[in-house]
Order: C-alpha cells, then structure tokens, then sequence
C-alpha cells in the first residue's frame, strides 16, 4: 500500500470522534461558519479577509493536484484499492460525484470489505440521489460488520435526507449503543430534535455531548457543542 494512503484514506464522512465530519447532519456549523464569513467580506478590504480568500483558493489548487496524484497512481497500479480509493475521494472532494462512484466501485471490486470506500460510496451515492443503492449498500455492509457505526452514521444521514426522522433517530440510538464516546451523533440527533421542533430534547443531546467532550478535553467539540446550544435556545 502506497505510504500516502495511510494519511489519506480516512479524510471523509468524520462524523465519528471528530464531531463535526457528519456534514450534511450538521447544517447549523455550516450556518456559523457562512455567518462568519459574510462578517469577513463586509469589512472585506482587510488583509485578514484576502488571507481567507487565499486559502480557499490553496484548497481547490492542493485538491487538484492530488487528484492529479492518484491519478498517475492508479494508472501505474489499476489493481491496487489504495490507489482508486484516493482518487475517489478527491473526485468527491470536488464534487465530482459521478467520477467518485465509479472509483469507489473499481475498489470494492478489488476489495468488497473496503470500508472506507463503503462509507463514502454511500456519502457519493446519497448526492447522486441514488438512495436505494445508497441503503442497500451499508445494510449489506452492516450484515459483515454490525458494530461500523460510519455505516449507521450514514443511514442516519439518508434517512434525514429522505425526511424519515424517526428512523434516523433510531440509526443514531445504535451509534449510541455501540460508541457513547462518538460525538458527532450528538450532533445528529440534536438536528433531527430541532427539525420536530422539539429543543428540549435537542438542547439535552448537545449537553450529553458536551459532557463527553469535557471529559475527553476536546475543547473544540466544546465550543461546537456551546455555539449549537446557543443557536437553539439563545441566552436572553
């Protein structure tokens, strides 16, 4: 396996013990941050905000030439999973989903048991409105591996996409049973309480969240956790 893949592979669908990698779940993250950068681009003449716009422009040049990377990787070594797994994830990272699917699934024909071409196939497939296969994919993959929580994390996220909020609460009930440490469906489930109008139960799922952040010294999870917190229920 090429040594850039073992910093690679698992750079999607972070919804574990990085809160926050759950992206479509955590819309009110994307709010703040949107939030933060209009308050940039208003007093936008400074040099901090031309830093930002820098950086993103770095993003999307660091982005292609990595696919262009895994590219040339794969066509040295078609057969080998690393290679098309990496190359799929950058075509995911540009949102080339089409490209991205047909990747991932050069990978699991190489290796059925790919799990991160499994997770993010799904994350893929899930953009492409392709939700049966979507759904078929991680409960077929759940059958082999019932503990993944990435798999469960991602039938919560179909099904909040497909509006069947129950079901995408009982997802997260089975990230819970499995990983009480994983924080990002703390996240989730608070979303899924806010879209049912219900803030009470929301506001106690960031705080049991919250706990657990406390307890690990993750102090970025804090502030997320507070930040959501006060965007629910707003100090007076």
């Amino acid at each position: 396996m090429d040594p850039r893949q073992i910093k690679k592979k698992d750079l999607t669908f972070k919804a574990g013990k990085k809160p926050g990698g759950f992206w479509i779940i955590c819309a009110w993250i994307l709010i703040i941050f949107f939030t933060i950068s209009c308050v940039a681009i208003i007093v936008n003449k400074t040099p901090k905000a031309q830093d930002s716009q820098k950086s993103g422009a770095a993003k999307i040049d660091e982005t292609q030439i990595e696919m262009e990377y895994w590219q040339k990787q794969f066509a040295d070594d078609p057969n080998n999973p690393a290679n098309s797994s990496n190359l799929a994830y950058y075509y995911q990272k540009a949102k080339k989903y089409p490209e991205a699917e047909d990747y991932y699934k050069k990978t699991l024909k190489l290796d059925p048991k790919y799990k991160f071409a499994i997770k993010n196939l799904g994350i893929v497939q899930i953009e492409l409105k392709k939700y049966d296969e979507a759904r078929q994919l991680w409960e077929t993959a759940l059958k082999a591996d019932p503990n993944n929580t990435d798999y469960y994390l991602g039938l919560c996220e179909l099904s909040i996409e497909k509006k069947d909020y129950n079901q995408a609460l009982g997802y997260a009930e089975d990230v819970i049973r499995i990983d009480p440490g994983n924080l990002g469906v703390y996240e989730a489930q608070a979303y899924i309480y806010k879209i049912q109008g219900n803030t009470e139960k929301a506001v106690k799922s960031l705080n049991q969240g919250m706990e657990i952040a406390k307890l690990s010294g993750d102090s970025n999870a804090q502030m997320r956790f507070t930040a959501l917190i006060n965007e629910i229920n707003p100090k007076k």
